[in-house]
Protein backbone atom coordinates (compact mmCIF):
# COMPACT_ATOMS: atom_id res chain seq x y z
CA UNK A 1 0.00 0.00 0.00
CA UNK A 2 2.66 2.30 0.91
CA UNK A 3 4.93 1.39 -1.93
CA UNK A 4 1.42 2.23 -4.39
CA UNK A 5 1.28 5.39 -2.64
CA UNK A 6 4.52 6.36 -3.13
CA UNK A 7 4.77 5.35 -6.81
CA UNK A 8 1.55 7.84 -7.42
CA UNK A 9 3.26 10.65 -5.97
CA UNK A 10 6.18 9.99 -7.89
CA UNK A 11 3.79 10.08 -11.08
CA UNK A 12 1.71 13.09 -10.01
CA UNK A 13 5.75 14.73 -9.48
CA UNK A 14 6.33 13.91 -12.89
CA UNK A 15 3.14 15.56 -14.42
CA UNK A 16 3.58 18.76 -12.78
CA UNK A 17 7.23 18.79 -13.70
CA UNK A 18 6.43 17.73 -17.59
CA UNK A 19 3.32 20.50 -17.36
CA UNK A 20 5.94 23.33 -17.82
CA UNK A 21 7.58 21.56 -21.38
CA UNK A 22 4.21 20.75 -22.29
CA UNK A 23 2.90 23.94 -22.06
CA UNK A 24 6.44 25.53 -23.98
CA UNK A 25 5.98 22.99 -27.14
CA UNK A 26 2.35 23.75 -27.43
CA UNK A 27 3.13 27.65 -27.68
CA UNK A 28 5.74 26.41 -30.13
CA UNK A 29 3.65 25.10 -32.34
CA UNK A 30 0.78 27.62 -31.72
CA UNK A 31 3.50 29.78 -33.20
CA UNK A 32 4.51 27.93 -36.41
CA UNK A 33 0.92 27.11 -37.48
CA UNK A 34 0.78 30.89 -37.94
CA UNK A 35 2.84 30.35 -40.67
CA UNK A 36 2.26 27.01 -41.68
CA UNK A 37 0.04 28.14 -45.00
CA UNK A 38 2.76 30.25 -46.17
CA UNK A 39 5.57 28.24 -45.59
CA UNK A 40 3.32 25.18 -47.28
CA UNK A 41 2.58 27.46 -50.14
CA UNK A 42 5.94 28.75 -51.22
CA UNK A 43 8.29 24.75 -50.81
CA UNK A 44 5.07 23.13 -52.73
CA UNK A 45 5.66 26.12 -55.57
CA UNK A 46 9.28 25.32 -55.41
CA UNK A 47 9.26 21.82 -54.76
CA UNK A 48 5.86 20.24 -56.83
CA UNK A 49 5.80 17.53 -54.07
CA UNK A 50 3.78 17.11 -51.27
CA UNK A 51 5.62 15.07 -49.98
CA UNK A 52 8.72 16.68 -49.95
CA UNK A 53 7.26 20.07 -48.99
CA UNK A 54 6.10 18.33 -45.43
CA UNK A 55 9.20 16.94 -44.77
CA UNK A 56 10.76 20.73 -45.27
CA UNK A 57 8.45 22.04 -43.25
CA UNK A 58 9.33 19.27 -40.19
CA UNK A 59 13.06 20.18 -40.89
CA UNK A 60 12.50 23.97 -40.49
CA UNK A 61 10.06 23.35 -37.06
CA UNK A 62 13.39 21.37 -35.88
CA UNK A 63 15.33 23.97 -37.13
CA UNK A 64 13.29 26.98 -35.01
CA UNK A 65 12.40 24.71 -32.09
CA UNK A 66 16.54 24.18 -31.77
CA UNK A 67 17.45 27.66 -32.01
CA UNK A 68 17.64 31.45 -29.70
CA UNK A 69 17.15 34.34 -29.33
CA UNK A 70 14.73 34.57 -33.03
CA UNK A 71 13.72 38.43 -33.23
CA UNK A 72 11.63 37.67 -36.25
CA UNK A 73 9.77 34.39 -36.95
CA UNK A 74 7.93 34.67 -39.54
CA UNK A 75 11.57 35.70 -41.26
CA UNK A 76 13.07 32.88 -39.46
CA UNK A 77 11.04 30.46 -40.74
CA UNK A 78 10.92 31.76 -44.44
CA UNK A 79 14.01 31.86 -44.62
CA UNK A 80 14.97 28.55 -43.83
CA UNK A 81 11.91 27.37 -45.95
CA UNK A 82 13.12 28.97 -48.93
CA UNK A 83 16.74 28.14 -48.32
CA UNK A 84 16.33 24.20 -47.77
CA UNK A 85 14.65 24.35 -51.14
CA UNK A 86 16.95 25.82 -52.91
CA UNK A 87 19.37 23.12 -52.09
CA UNK A 88 17.11 20.34 -52.71
CA UNK A 89 15.96 21.87 -56.22
CA UNK A 90 20.14 22.13 -56.50
CA UNK A 91 20.50 18.47 -55.71
CA UNK A 92 17.81 17.30 -57.50
CA UNK A 93 18.18 18.97 -60.76
CA UNK A 94 20.41 15.52 -62.42
CA UNK A 95 17.42 13.61 -61.05
CA UNK A 96 14.41 15.82 -63.38
CA UNK A 97 16.96 16.00 -66.19
CA UNK A 98 16.92 12.18 -65.78
CA UNK A 99 13.27 11.71 -65.58
CA UNK A 100 11.22 9.00 -67.46
CA UNK A 101 8.81 10.91 -69.28
CA UNK A 102 6.97 14.26 -68.86
CA UNK A 103 7.68 15.65 -64.73
CA UNK A 104 4.35 16.93 -63.82
CA UNK A 105 3.84 18.27 -59.53
CA UNK A 106 2.00 16.34 -57.10
CA UNK A 107 -1.14 17.41 -57.23
CA UNK A 108 -2.94 18.56 -54.41
CA UNK A 109 -6.33 17.53 -54.12
CA UNK A 110 -9.52 18.82 -52.25
CA UNK A 111 -12.94 16.76 -52.63
CA UNK A 112 -15.42 18.59 -54.30
CA UNK A 113 -16.75 21.54 -52.39
CA UNK A 114 -14.11 21.57 -50.08
CA UNK A 115 -11.31 23.87 -51.53
CA UNK A 116 -11.41 26.62 -48.81
CA UNK A 117 -10.41 26.46 -45.70
CA UNK A 118 -7.13 24.65 -45.90
CA UNK A 119 -3.79 25.25 -44.36
CA UNK A 120 -2.20 23.18 -47.10
CA UNK A 121 -4.71 25.52 -49.91
CA UNK A 122 -4.76 28.92 -48.71
CA UNK A 123 -2.87 31.49 -50.98
CA UNK A 124 -4.56 29.80 -54.06
CA UNK A 125 -3.95 31.19 -56.80
CA UNK A 126 -3.14 30.66 -60.72
CA UNK A 127 0.69 30.03 -59.69
CA UNK A 128 -0.28 26.75 -58.71
CA UNK A 129 -1.76 25.29 -62.07
CA UNK A 130 -0.04 22.65 -63.49
CA UNK A 131 0.59 24.64 -66.55
CA UNK A 132 2.28 27.31 -64.21
CA UNK A 133 3.95 25.02 -62.43
CA UNK A 134 5.48 23.34 -65.55
CA UNK A 135 6.47 26.96 -66.26
CA UNK A 136 8.36 27.33 -62.73
CA UNK A 137 10.65 23.71 -64.00
CA UNK A 138 12.53 26.35 -66.75
CA UNK A 139 13.77 28.10 -63.30
CA UNK A 140 16.84 28.08 -61.61
CA UNK A 141 16.57 27.21 -58.17
CA UNK A 142 17.18 30.81 -56.93
CA UNK A 143 15.46 32.47 -59.99
CA UNK A 144 12.38 30.45 -58.79
CA UNK A 145 12.43 31.57 -55.06
CA UNK A 146 12.66 35.12 -56.06
CA UNK A 147 10.01 35.01 -58.61
CA UNK A 148 7.30 32.85 -56.28
CA UNK A 149 8.20 35.31 -53.16
CA UNK A 150 7.76 38.41 -54.82
CA UNK A 151 5.13 37.53 -57.50
CA UNK A 152 2.83 34.94 -55.62
CA UNK A 153 3.56 36.19 -51.92
CA UNK A 154 3.96 39.94 -52.45
CA UNK A 155 7.26 39.97 -49.95
CA UNK A 156 9.48 43.44 -50.99
CA UNK A 157 12.77 42.99 -52.64
CA UNK A 158 14.87 43.77 -48.94
CA UNK A 159 13.29 40.59 -47.39
CA UNK A 160 13.98 38.67 -50.38
CA UNK A 161 17.83 39.70 -50.43
CA UNK A 162 17.56 38.19 -46.78
CA UNK A 163 15.98 35.35 -47.44
CA UNK A 164 18.46 34.19 -50.79
CA UNK A 165 21.14 35.85 -49.57
CA UNK A 166 21.94 38.59 -52.32
CA UNK A 167 21.61 41.91 -52.60
CA UNK A 168 18.36 43.62 -53.44
CA UNK A 169 19.48 44.94 -56.98
CA UNK A 170 20.55 41.26 -57.80
CA UNK A 171 17.05 39.86 -57.04
CA UNK A 172 15.23 42.85 -59.12
CA UNK A 173 17.95 40.94 -61.65
CA UNK A 174 16.75 37.50 -61.01
CA UNK A 175 12.73 38.54 -60.87
CA UNK A 176 13.00 40.65 -64.04
CA UNK A 177 14.36 37.54 -65.50
CA UNK A 178 11.86 35.15 -64.39
CA UNK A 179 9.16 37.30 -65.38
CA UNK A 180 10.43 37.77 -69.24
CA UNK A 181 10.63 34.13 -69.12
CA UNK A 182 7.83 33.25 -67.65
CA UNK A 183 5.63 35.69 -69.83
CA UNK A 184 7.01 34.64 -73.26
CA UNK A 185 5.78 31.07 -72.34
CA UNK A 186 2.30 32.01 -70.48
CA UNK A 187 -1.08 31.73 -71.74
CA UNK A 188 -3.80 32.53 -70.46
CA UNK A 189 -6.47 29.96 -69.66
CA UNK A 190 -10.64 29.82 -68.77
CA UNK A 191 -11.26 29.22 -65.51
CA UNK A 192 -15.40 29.16 -65.80
CA UNK A 193 -16.74 26.50 -63.63
CA UNK A 194 -19.28 25.84 -65.62
CA UNK A 195 -17.19 25.25 -68.64
CA UNK A 196 -14.93 23.21 -66.94
CA UNK A 197 -17.56 20.74 -65.75
CA UNK A 198 -18.83 20.45 -69.03
CA UNK A 199 -15.66 19.38 -70.69
CA UNK A 200 -14.88 17.02 -68.11
CA UNK A 201 -18.17 15.48 -68.42
CA UNK A 202 -18.19 14.93 -72.11
CA UNK A 203 -14.56 13.96 -71.72
CA UNK A 204 -15.62 10.91 -69.36
CA UNK A 205 -18.31 10.28 -71.17
CA UNK A 206 -16.37 9.78 -74.66
CA UNK A 207 -13.84 7.69 -72.85
CA UNK A 208 -16.81 5.71 -71.72
CA UNK A 209 -18.64 5.25 -75.21
CA UNK A 210 -15.51 4.84 -76.80
CA UNK A 211 -16.45 7.44 -79.05
CA UNK A 212 -13.47 8.92 -80.59
CA UNK A 213 -14.89 11.53 -82.33
CA UNK A 214 -16.82 12.85 -79.45
CA UNK A 215 -13.55 13.03 -77.60
CA UNK A 216 -11.53 15.44 -80.22
CA UNK A 217 -14.71 17.72 -80.67
CA UNK A 218 -13.66 19.03 -77.04
CA UNK A 219 -9.99 19.70 -77.62
CA UNK A 220 -8.06 22.23 -79.24
CA UNK A 221 -6.49 21.09 -83.02
CA UNK A 222 -3.27 22.26 -81.17
CA UNK A 223 -3.71 20.57 -77.79
CA UNK A 224 -1.39 19.21 -75.98
CA UNK A 225 -0.95 15.99 -73.75
CA UNK A 226 1.68 16.01 -70.66
CA UNK A 227 1.66 12.34 -69.44
CA UNK A 228 3.62 11.24 -66.22
CA UNK A 229 3.99 7.40 -65.29
CA UNK A 230 7.55 8.12 -63.97
CA UNK A 231 8.97 5.12 -65.65
CA UNK A 232 6.57 3.06 -63.40
CA UNK A 233 3.28 2.57 -65.23
CA UNK A 234 2.77 2.75 -68.89
CA UNK A 235 2.46 6.23 -69.82
CA UNK A 236 3.71 8.46 -73.07
CA UNK A 237 7.24 9.33 -72.66
CA UNK A 238 6.74 12.62 -74.50
CA UNK A 239 4.52 15.30 -74.80
CA UNK A 240 1.45 13.84 -77.69
CA UNK A 241 0.45 16.91 -80.09
CA UNK A 242 -3.08 17.43 -81.92
CA UNK A 243 -6.61 16.55 -80.60
CA UNK A 244 -6.94 13.46 -82.97
CA UNK A 245 -3.78 12.12 -81.50
CA UNK A 246 -4.69 12.64 -77.88
CA UNK A 247 -7.82 11.40 -78.67
CA UNK A 248 -6.90 8.10 -79.42
CA UNK A 249 -4.74 7.63 -76.81
CA UNK A 250 -7.58 8.01 -74.32
CA UNK A 251 -9.84 6.01 -75.77
CA UNK A 252 -7.37 3.44 -76.05
CA UNK A 253 -6.77 3.31 -71.81
CA UNK A 254 -10.86 3.88 -71.87
CA UNK A 255 -10.69 0.15 -73.53
CA UNK A 256 -7.65 -1.53 -72.14
CA UNK A 257 -10.00 -0.77 -68.88
CA UNK A 258 -12.89 -1.73 -69.87
CA UNK A 259 -15.86 -1.59 -67.30
CA UNK A 260 -12.92 -1.37 -64.25
CA UNK A 261 -12.43 2.97 -65.03
CA UNK A 262 -14.34 5.45 -62.69
CA UNK A 263 -13.74 8.96 -62.01
CA UNK A 264 -14.30 11.15 -59.30
CA UNK A 265 -14.22 15.46 -59.75
CA UNK A 266 -12.25 16.64 -57.62
CA UNK A 267 -10.13 20.18 -56.78
CA UNK A 268 -6.46 19.81 -58.33
CA UNK A 269 -4.24 22.90 -57.46
CA UNK A 270 -7.14 25.11 -57.19
CA UNK A 271 -9.19 24.14 -59.73
CA UNK A 272 -11.70 21.61 -60.98
CA UNK A 273 -9.85 18.11 -62.20
CA UNK A 274 -10.75 14.40 -61.92
CA UNK A 275 -9.51 11.38 -59.96
CA UNK A 276 -9.84 8.09 -61.97
CA UNK A 277 -9.90 4.83 -60.19
CA UNK A 278 -9.01 1.41 -61.31
CA UNK A 279 -11.72 -0.88 -59.39
CA UNK A 280 -11.74 1.25 -56.33
CA UNK A 281 -7.64 2.23 -56.47
CA UNK A 282 -6.70 5.70 -57.00
CA UNK A 283 -5.17 5.31 -60.97
CA UNK A 284 -4.66 8.97 -62.09
CA UNK A 285 -5.12 12.58 -61.73
CA UNK A 286 -6.20 14.53 -64.89
CA UNK A 287 -6.33 18.13 -65.07
CA UNK A 288 -7.29 20.67 -68.25
CA UNK A 289 -6.00 23.79 -69.22
CA UNK A 290 -8.93 25.57 -71.43
CA UNK A 291 -8.96 28.20 -73.81
CA UNK A 292 -11.49 29.75 -75.89
CA UNK A 293 -14.33 26.81 -74.59
CA UNK A 294 -12.29 23.90 -75.46
CA UNK A 295 -9.24 21.90 -73.93
CA UNK A 296 -5.89 23.31 -74.85
CA UNK A 297 -3.71 21.54 -72.69
CA UNK A 298 -4.32 17.91 -70.67
CA UNK A 299 -2.03 16.90 -67.51
CA UNK A 300 -2.01 13.34 -66.73
CA UNK A 301 -0.37 11.99 -63.81
CA UNK A 302 -0.58 8.30 -63.35
CA UNK A 303 2.79 7.63 -61.29
CA UNK A 304 1.82 5.88 -58.14
CA UNK A 305 4.36 7.57 -56.22
CA UNK A 306 2.63 11.00 -56.92
CA UNK A 307 -0.87 9.62 -56.38
CA UNK A 308 -0.27 7.88 -52.56
CA UNK A 309 -0.59 10.96 -50.80
CA UNK A 310 -4.46 11.76 -52.35
CA UNK A 311 -6.51 12.11 -48.79
CA UNK A 312 -8.82 9.03 -47.87
CA UNK A 313 -11.69 12.11 -48.00
CA UNK A 314 -12.54 11.33 -51.72
CA UNK A 315 -15.72 9.18 -52.07
CA UNK A 316 -15.07 5.23 -51.57
CA UNK A 317 -17.35 4.43 -54.45
CA UNK A 318 -17.02 6.89 -57.92
CA UNK A 319 -18.87 6.61 -60.75
CA UNK A 320 -18.00 4.69 -63.73
CA UNK A 321 -17.06 6.47 -66.87
CA UNK A 322 -19.93 6.53 -68.04
CA UNK A 323 -21.90 7.80 -65.52
CA UNK A 324 -19.36 10.46 -64.59
CA UNK A 325 -21.66 13.20 -66.78
CA UNK A 326 -24.67 13.07 -64.81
Amino acid sequence: MDIQCSQQSKQRGNLRLNKPRQEFEQHFERHFEQHRSLLYGVAYRMLGSVADTEDILQETYLRWHQSKDIKNTKAFLITVVTRLCIDQLKSARHQREEYIGSWLPEPLVKKLGHQKGSDELLHLSETLSFAFMVLLEKLNPTERAVYILKQAFEFEYAEISEVVNKTESHCRQLDHRARKHIANNRVRYETDKQTHQRLYANFMKAIGSGETEELVKILASESILYSDGGGKVKAALRPIFGADKIARFFIGIGKKFSGRISAQPAILNGALGIITFDQGEIQGAISFAIKQGKVQNIFYISNPDKLKHIPSILDAAPKSASDSAT
